[in-house]
């Protein structure tokens, strides 16, 4: 094992080992003049080296007060001041009418207030110790004034970092139109308070000792002037373009806001921007619309509004070391040193209740570019898990028929109930971990899906979108929606929430929140206006969105969306002051309320290896745009096509090649900090990765939500770059195993020259039979129709699989070019589907009997008979998946018991899955036109659910026709993996893709159009025909198969011979009257 330095590597950790740190800092304070002449005050830190008496110029981290700005506990100017000594100029200054600054604090993020900015940066730039940079810092408002600066695009500002706060400040404090005034206040004087007083809370500069000039600021400016702007700014009830009492009619939220107004600033090349997200606030949506439209990068942590600003959580994992943090992004931003902050993915999210070590997670994108979106519909059949309004279902299937509920709108809802009973829901802390039911769920409408299937990873990251039909007996309301996860022991437990006034239902385009999910609403007056005057008498259609979150849900836990009308505790309802309405919320149909949850399927981008000769541990993570190779030497990044120079098992990246050998599988989550050690088993890297085939639908069950509902369907293939025209071994993965994780046979196959395709099939459960056929089928069409770009020879295609691989292998190997399995998955329908040999590890045969089978194999093994028996005849177990006969009273046991007793009493249901399970099963598909096959099994494993017997059956059935078979079994386990298996296996492949045939076979069929020779189909000019007393080919079209001089007989007609007369020297002929099949082998010699 190698072990990893977990810190080095951990992009949230910074130690450069070269860098120079200042001991010792100054400080001095004083008054600078505005734009305007208005005094502001300054502090500046500055690094000293006492052995140097030249000043050196260093770039300034700026950060701008609405507050004191050297508060005792203020852990943000403790920040700044730390990172003095790495080199930096930290100035801190308040802006007018804050602290000891003069002037007067009126608004929120006003244009004086961003000139104040700008003059300070201008003050700054004629500055001996000032090296031409200047980045911002600050959370919350200290985070609003660098983006309302943004909007005057001021030229001495390179970076800015603004932690939780966002563009749309309406949208901020009115959430789709929702009030969201706070109740809380900032104290403020009332009185005229001494010198004395007002200098215990603030900071004279140090012309000022005394605090004369200070008071004076406070007596001349301050007093009776400023406004506290949750007082005053943010009142309930109000438009976007409202004109504001407390501003003479000013529309402040369009004026003030920088919503729309910073293109400029951020389309600079100088511009750099880094965000610290935190999601357990209300401005996680705005903040990544931001991202996603300005670009930069961000961390979205565990964090409440205040949290973010110091990045720290009582989540495990879930704080990081702040200085270390700021001070590697500024130094990437600032000083412009390759510390590998540019070369590392742009997101980094934190998954709530991911396994220990795993809740970090990069992404260069958002939403995540595994997300793959499920809607769920609300349905009126109930759930059993909740004695609320109306307990109805999220289910995946759109109800038939439109229903309705209705509910008495009602205010005693107390969210985030505390000890004493009072709600303590606060949007700057949107976390509790109380159970929601009783006071929350109980008094609202909720619709809750099955338990999430036990066996997935089941996560999602970003907003749940929401489309709700709704009408009411008043002309407004105000909806909020909880997302809640309801754990096996049926408590429930909050996710996150979204609210929508029915009046501001109007929406206009924003790509950064359609991208999410989310819809943007006008929240214009002349588009409230028209809502109101329409009324909800009739079925309405609302769409918004719950809040962004990145959570991982508990295995059979359930999601729950409960829908209400009333938060006192932070919303303002005015349309409740005359009575509350009935609401009501319609289901299916034309009118199908629904969600569409984020939900993600595994990515296996995430690649631990060595680089080079010298072995050091790194890891590469491969996203759509660009790779990211991390080790504890460097960083780098690589654009990325998915398309890879391979040598052996190693990927050899950038100009400079530099090689990197991954060691152990690829990772599903892209996560960090890394786990501590590697792999001793190298596995090859792909030469092309993730190609897309198609996106495909996940079956529903009743007992189970799987998700996502749909899966989409990649490829990998493993071969040295530049090789061409190689044979193809196509590998189908086992139940739950990664499409892309190669077993020894498929890595020494590999090494030994062939090309390895590793594809996707969709799993049982959820889907049935054929669809992981229809997928297999529909790579290789897919291998074959691009067969040329990849370097394959479509005429050597061979599968491989074992379990439910192995299955799949089989039955790609029976069934040809079958048109009742082909589908169309995929396209490319031009294509064969047709392999030329199959190996198939423990693979079940005949549905039927795999539990009469396990019973023999472990009837010996008492201790575990039963739990082998269930697996294959049990209600729920995997088998019964095949044919959609899972769930209490059914299972294949049931059918078996059914057909022993003679189909009697007879049960149409019980007939129809009996049919079906014979189709699914191989030794029912078994013809004289299969390819060479190896079967491999065994005795020893105690936790294989498929006897070898299976193997056996598929054997004898294959003898029966003819067909070339080999069949390897070992005891004490490890089938497919012992060595000697390896090498039979290798040798069977080597026979039949790279040796010259001593004869080659022919294959045909009455009545089809094609011919097979040597396992590849070809088209025939003419069908065949097939008459009692002749089997008849068109001449041309088979004598292309035959030596060029005429050595054999056939009695011929029309241009026509028949096959049954055919004869003639090292010329085979065999009739499967079964089949219609003719089987004609001609030796090569005679060719």
């Amino acid at each position: 094992m190698i072990t990893i330095d977990k810190k080095a590597i951990s992009p949230f950790s910074y130690n450069p080992e070269q860098e120079y740190v200042y001991p010792d800092i100054s400080a001095y304070s004083l008054y600078i003049q505005s734009f305007d002449g208005t005094l502001l005050a300054v502090n500046v830190t500055l690094p000293v080296d006492p052995s140097n008496t030249v000043q050196k110029k260093f770039p300034v981290i700026l950060i701008a007060n609405r507050r004191s700005r050297k508060g005792p506990d203020d852990p943000e100017q403790a920040l700044g001041e730390s990172l003095v000594k790495f080199g930096y100029v930290f100035v801190s200054f308040e802006l007018r009418g804050c602290g000891v600054s003069f002037g007067i604090n009126d608004s929120f993020g006003s244009p004086e207030h961003c000139q104040d900015v700008i003059a300070v940066t201008e003050w700054i730039s004629r500055q001996n110790w000032y090296n031409g940079k200047i980045g911002m810092l600050g959370c919350s408002n200290r985070a609003y004034i660098q983006l309302c600066t943004a909007a005057y695009n001021p030229q001495k500002i390179n970076a800015v970092t603004p932690v939780v706060a966002v563009t749309d400040f309406y949208y901020q404090n009115y959430p789709n139109g929702v009030s969201a005034a706070p109740n809380w206040r900032y104290k403020k004087y009332d009185h005229m308070i001494s010198k004395e007083e007002f200098l215990k809370n603030v900071l004279p500069v140090d012309s000022d000792p005394e605090g004369d000039m200070a008071y004076q600021a406070f007596t001349g400016f301050h007093f009776e002037n400023n406004k506290d702007f949750f007082e005053t700014l943010i009142i309930p009830n109000l438009q976007r373009d409202s004109k504001h009492p407390n501003y003479k009619g000013e529309q402040v939220f369009l004026t003030l806001p920088p919503f729309g107004k910073v293109d400029t600033f951020f389309s600079r090349e100088d511009v750099k921007q880094h965000q610290f997200i935190g999601q357990l606030e209300s401005g996680t949506l705005g903040q990544l619309a931001h991202f996603i439209d300005f670009g930069g990068s961000a961390s979205l942590g565990p964090w409440t509004h205040f949290g973010a600003c110091v990045c720290q959580s009582d989540f495990p994992n879930g704080s990081i070391n702040v200085v270390e943090a700021y001070h590697k992004w500024y130094d990437s931003a600032l000083k412009n040193i390759s510390n590998g902050f540019c070369e590392t993915p742009a997101i980094s999210y934190y998954m709530f209740h991911a396994d220990p070590g795993k809740e970090w997670r990069f992404s260069e994108s958002w939403p995540p570019e595994n997300e793959v979106r499920t809607r769920l519909y609300f349905d009126n059949k109930p759930s059993g898990t909740c004695a609320s309004c109306n307990d109805g279902s999220l289910v995946p299937e759109k109800p038939v028929t439109s229903e309705t509920v209705t509910y008495q709108v009602r205010d005693d809802i107390c969210v985030f109930k505390d000890s004493n009973g009072e709600s303590r829901y606060d949007r700057s802390n949107l976390f509790w971990d109380g159970d929601m039911t009783e006071d929350v769920d109980n008094k609202g409408l909720t619709f809750t899906s099955a338990p999430l299937f036990r066996m997935y990873n089941n996560e999602m990251a970003g907003c749940i979108s929401v489309e709700l039909w709704i009408s009411c007996s008043a002309n407004d309301v105000d909806l909020i929606i909880y997302a809640e996860e309801v754990r096996p022991d049926g408590t429930s437990h909050y996710i996150k929430d979204g609210v929508m006034r029915a009046s501001h239902r109007t929406s206009a385009p924003n790509a950064a929140w359609e991208k999410m999910g989310a819809t943007w609403h006008t929240s214009m007056t002349e588009d409230v206006e028209k809502c109101l005057s329409e009324g909800l008498n009739q079925p309405t259609l609302l769409k918004f969105a719950v809040d962004p979150i990145a959570y991982h849900f508990q295995p059979e836990s359930r999601l729950r969306i409960t829908v209400t009308c009333a938060n006192n505790a932070a919303f303002q309802h005015y349309m409740y002051q005359n009575g509350f309405p009935v609401l009501t919320i319609y289901t299916g149909g034309e009118y199908a309320s629904n969600i569409s949850v984020p939900f993600l399927e595994p990515e296996y981008n995430t690649y631990k290896g060595t680089l080079g000769k010298n072995g050091e541990p790194a890891t590469l993570y491969v996203f759509d745009k660009y790779c990211y190779l991390h080790s504890k030497i460097n960083c780098e990044k690589f654009p990325n096509n998915n398309q890879f120079i391979t040598k052996g098992g190693s990927v050899f990246l950038g100009d400079s090649e530099i090689e990197f050998t991954p060691c152990g599988l690829p990772e599903g989550i892209p996560h960090l900090p890394e786990p501590p050690s590697l792999s001793d088993t190298e596995h090859p890297f792909p030469a092309f990765r993730r190609e897309f085939v198609a996106t495909v639908n996940i079956s529903s069950r009743k007992y189970a939500l799987f998700v996502p509902g749909a899966k989409n369907l990649y490829l990998d293939i493993f071969k040295d770059a530049g090789k061409k025209n190689q044979p193809c071994i196509i590998y189908i993965h086992g139940y739950g195993s990664p499409y892309c994780a190669l077993p020894e046979q498929l890595k020494l196959l590999h090494k030994n020259g062939y090309a390895i395709a590793a594809i996707d099939v969709r799993n049982y459960p959820p889907n049935k039979f054929p669809d992981y056929i229809q997928d297999a089928k529909g790579a290789i069409r897919y291998l074959r129709a691009n067969a040329g770009k990849y370097g394959l020879d479509p005429n050597r295609f061979a599968t491989y699989g074992f379990s439910l691989g192995g299955n799949t292998s089989l039955m790609l190997g029976l069934t040809g070019d079958d048109p009742k399995l082909e589908g169309t998955v995929g396209g490319n329908t031009e294509f064969s589907s047709r392999v030329q040999a199959c190996a198939a590890g423990f693979a079940w045969s005949s549905l039927i009997d795999m539990g009469t089978d396990i019973a023999e194999e472990f009837k010996d093994k008492p201790d575990i008979l039963n739990a082998r028996v269930e697996m294959t005849d049990g209600a729920y177990s995997p088998s019964s998946e095949v044919i959609a006969f899972a769930g209490e009273g059914k299972g294949l046991g049931v059918l078996r018991e059914y057909l022993n007793n003679g189909c009697t009493p007879e049960n149409a249901l019980y007939n129809k899955k009996l049919r079906e399970a014979y189709d699914v099963s191989p030794v029912n598909a078994v013809n004289p036109s299969v390819p060479p096959i190896a079967l491999f099994g065994g005795h020893g494993m105690d936790c294989i659910n498929i006897a070898f017997k299976q193997s056996l059956r598929t054997f004898e059935a294959l003898n029966n026709v003819d067909a070339l078979v080999f069949l390897y079994g070992n005891t004490q386990g490890e089938y497919g993996e012992k060595p000697e298996t390896l090498l039979a296996i290798k040798a069977f492949y080597d026979r039949h893709l790279l040796e010259k045939p001593s004869q080659h076979v022919i294959s045909i069929t009455g009545g089809n159009s094609s011919v097979v020779y040597d396992y590849v189909s070809y088209c025939l000019d003419e069908a065949t025909i097939l008459e009692p007393d002749g089997f008849w080919i068109n001449e041309k079209d088979f004598t292309q198969y035959l030596p060029q001089e005429k050595n054999y007989e056939a009695d011929a007609k029309d241009g026509k011979i028949n096959l049954f007369s055919l004869s003639g020297n090292n010329i085979e002929k065999k009739y499967y009257e079964k089949y219609h099949t003719i089987i004609i082998k001609v030796r090569e010699d005679c060719r």
